[in-house]
């Protein structure tokens, strides 16, 4: 006879909030200066252990679960619910129970949904939602889960086919916005190049995106003209709004970076007036030794100075610690504020910018760099395999077009890492194709 599983409340509560955390963690990793794919290992571990836990409470790990989405009513339970929902013979059931009745309340935590959707691969929920009748959030979530599980190499255009020219002409933005991810995803890259010209400037830089690798002086003539029309907007933003824009932002000018024409002159500042930490982001994206100066000039900013000396150190190679590049920390002073940098930034050091400045560096030559040298052969799958999440998502991207997700499973990630020797990285230099070698043969990425 089967002894039942002791229940310990509280423990299932602990569960119930650190798996929530665990997958905040993760997902805010995907551009962190300091969690490599060891550290992604870790969150994975962290969160699978917790997730296990409430399960094997069974109905009292679910109950846990559903009064801190309840009681929170954000992403990070929404994620936690809807795991333990999909994974249930009551899925149906559970899936109603969480879905609340304001419509903006489930636009701010779909990004714990599709997650849930993407690791579940729960197909069934997501072509039942993909109709025009199904409510906006459930279609946008269905959408942006199936192009999270075809680029992690699930075949879902049959899924996709028959709902796609209805949600490509639909009225509402996210909608034709998600639909597009996916239908690129998918493989079906044709369908980017007409939303170039959509009149929601967000679908506009969807689709930019999209063609950074096929048609890049296309994809940047639209995305520095919808980045430059929300930069107007950014200083009329406060609080929530404004923090949501400034990613959002941030998120475009990665890929404008990336649309760079490698054998254009040098920048020598970022090409749009911009926030001092969006403008690093830029220049750590765009990896050209012209910048070099602009950044070091960031070290002075109080809002910036630790993202500025990470940023500088990040392209040059070189720490800023073992070369004695650093001042002093600052001793806390009651009666001020620290600078905003050090909360924004902690865990990076404080650069000393008179001694990076008198820093003799060699010859970096023109083309973008990222530790010191371009983005080829051995040193970009080195960046891929011991670097921090920001950087093997740029070297992801430089070099292997969308052929490698540094977001997929970290298990994933090493097998793949440990087979690309003979497919092709680590031998030949950097291009601007999609990579599909690297990832699932055979497959669209």
């Amino acid at each position: 006879m089967t002894r039942p599983v002791p229940i310990i409340p509280h423990l299932i509560d602990r569960h119930a909030g650190d798996a929530g955390f665990y997958w905040a963690q993760i997902t805010d990793s995907a551009h962190s200066p300091v969690v490599d794919l060891d550290g992604l290992a870790d969150l994975e571990r962290l969160l699978d252990a917790h997730l296990d836990g409430l399960r094997a409470a069974g109905d009292a790990g679910w109950e846990a679960a559903l009064a801190a989405w309840q009681r929170w009513g954000t992403a990070e339970e929404m994620y936690v619910c809807a795991r333990l929902a999909l994974e249930s013979d009551r899925a149906r059931e559970r899936m109603r129970t969480l879905w609340p009745s304001d419509p903006a309340r489930m636009q701010r935590v779909l990004p714990g949904l599709v997650g849930a959707l993407a690791h579940t691969g729960a197909l069934d929920w997501i072509q039942c939602r993909l109709g025009a009748d199904s409510p906006l959030p459930a279609q946008e979530a269905a959408w942006r889960a199936l192009a999270r599980l075809a680029r992690m190499g699930t075949d879902v255009g049959a899924v996709a086919a028959h709902a796609m020219p209805a949600a490509l002409r639909a009225a509402a933005a996210p909608i034709r916005r998600a639909a597009l991810g996916a239908a690129v995803r998918i493989g079906w890259l044709e369908l980017a190049r007409p939303a170039l010209g959509d009149p929601d400037p967000d679908v506009r830089a969807e689709a930019a995106i999209d063609l950074v690798t096929q048609s890049p002086a296309a994809a940047a003539v639209v995305l520095r003209e919808v980045i430059a029309a929300a930069l107007a907007g950014l200083a009329e933003l406060s609080g929530t709004p404004h923090r949501e824009a400034a990613e959002g932002l941030t998120r475009w000018v990665r890929y404008l970076a990336l649309a760079a024409d490698p054998a254009a002159p040098t920048d020598e500042r970022p090409p749009l007036p911009m926030p001092v930490r969006i403008g690093l982001e830029y220049a750590l994206q765009r990896g050209a030794p012209a910048l070099l100066p602009w950044v070091v000039a960031q070290m002075h900013d109080p809002e910036a100075a630790r993202l500025a000396g990470w940023v500088w150190s990040s392209l040059t190679g070189i720490d800023l610690e073992q070369h004695g590049l650093t001042l002093e920390p600052r001793e806390p002073d009651p009666d001020h504020e620290p600078p905003p940098t050090d909360e924004l930034d902690s865990g990076l050091p404080l650069p000393d910018p008179a001694a990076v400045s008198a820093c003799r560096l060699g010859s970096l030559g023109a083309d973008p760099i990222l530790l010191g040298a371009p983005l080829r052969g051995e040193h970009a799958l080195n960046i891929l395999r011991r670097a921090s999440q920001a950087l093997r998502w740029i070297a992801a991207r430089r070099h292997c077009g969308t052929g490698f997700d540094v977001c997929a499973p970290a298990a994933r990630q090493r097998v793949l890492l440990e087979g690309c020797e003979g497919k092709g990285l680590g031998r030949g230099g950097g291009h601007r194709g999609r990579g599909q070698f690297l990832l699932y043969p055979g497959k669209s990425n």
